[in-house]
């Protein structure tokens, strides 16, 4: 509900997309806050994603990037519809 799930046997979390437009979370005593910016529709994809501001240009994130807390940004966008 994050935007961010464990591959089971790794410290690495899938991104994918937020349901809630601004979370906090307390990861060892680091809050983490999660923002997602733009239209919060089940349509909605995510078309940039930040980690205390440095973009993360792959689809996942590690525990080392989210141990210390901090922010986890996404920006959300409706899709383009082809029209036909």
């Amino acid at each position: 509900a994050l935007g961010f799930f464990p591959i089971p046997g790794t410290q690495t979390y899938y991104l994918g997309k937020p349901l809630f437009s601004d979370a906090t979370i307390d990861i060892q005593g680091h809050p983490l806050r999660v923002l997602a910016e733009g239209p919060m529709t089940d349509t909605a994809i995510p078309v940039e994603t930040r980690i205390n501001g440095e973009p993360i240009t792959t689809g996942s994130i590690t525990w080392d990037q989210l141990k210390n807390g901090g922010e986890l940004k996404f920006v959300l966008e409706e899709p383009e519809v082809e029209e036909q």
